[in-house]
């Protein structure tokens, strides 16, 4: 019975020590995902960023087109 305890608590111990590396290695390339988020629900929503867009550059072409005119 104490083989299978000492067995036990050596295996608990190999897998905090891999965790505990996992946990390094995730902590040293968390710069990786730091960042400005995905904006694509801005874009993809009625209104949204790209429905923005649209507007201004139709009026900007008719500022240009006034432009030209005059």
């Amino acid at each position: 019975m104490g083989g299978v305890l000492i067995g036990i608590v050596s295996l608990k111990e190999d897998l905090m020590a891999t965790l505990n590396k996992e946990v390094r290695m995730l902590d040293e390339d968390s710069w990786m995902f730091e960042g400005p988020r995905s904006r694509i629900h801005l874009i993809t929503r009625p209104g949204g960023l790209l429905s923005k867009h649209a507007e201004t550059m139709k009026l900007t072409q008719k500022r240009n087109q006034n432009a030209s005119i005059k």
